[in-house]
């Protein structure tokens, strides 16, 4: 297996690439230092930027449409952690914040623009489709209580995937149907 972080970079460059064209920028959290990397990081507070006391969730990827500015996918793909609290971790963390920036700022170009419009996808290794099936029906729950900015997230997928080689596919499949 790869180290931590390199297949998501690998999948952000070969999705950077493809959906470039089609109208989308792709940022990613892993990867050699360029515009499109930096942390994706859902948080709560009036500051400027996220502290170590008001980030609730960093994520690895998102997918921004052109025209707009609206992120229409955020994903966190758990390369090896598959345990339940880490997915659950990422989802509740995503949708207790009320901002997700990129790159720690609150800029107009870092503030990303998230709505009903967007899909989370978080993702964990493993085969539990029971499992995803149990978290993703608590959730759906959880969120109808929330009142922040980021509960009003459209389309929330917890999947597993099998092996390290089915991510990329499962993961495209999942955002080709959040961007249709």
């Amino acid at each position: 297996m790869s180290s931590e972080g390199e297949l998501t970079a690998e999948i952000g460059e070969r999705l950077r690439k493809d959906l470039n064209p089609r109208g989308y920028d792709v940022l990613h959290d892993h990867g050699p230092a360029a515009a499109h990397v930096g942390r994706i990081v859902s948080w709560f507070g009036h500051g400027s930027k996220p502290t170590h006391e008001t980030q609730l969730s960093m994520l690895d990827i998102a997918i921004v449409e052109h025209s707009t500015g609206r992120v229409r996918v955020l994903a966190e793909l758990e390369e090896s952690k598959h345990m339940p609290k880490t997915l659950l971790g990422n989802v509740l963390g995503t949708l207790m914040g009320e901002h997700i920036t990129f790159r720690d700022k609150r800029e107009a170009k870092h503030e990303l623009n998230v709505g009903s419009w967007t899909t989370l996808i978080v993702m964990g290794k493993g085969s539990h489709k029971d499992r995803d099936t149990y978290l993703q029906q608590r959730v759906e729950e959880c969120r109808t209580a929330l009142t922040t900015a980021n509960a009003k997230l459209g389309v929330i997928i917890v999947r597993s995937f099998g092996e390290v080689a089915d991510l990329e596919r499962d993961f495209r499949a999942h955002i080709e149907r959040a961007l249709a």
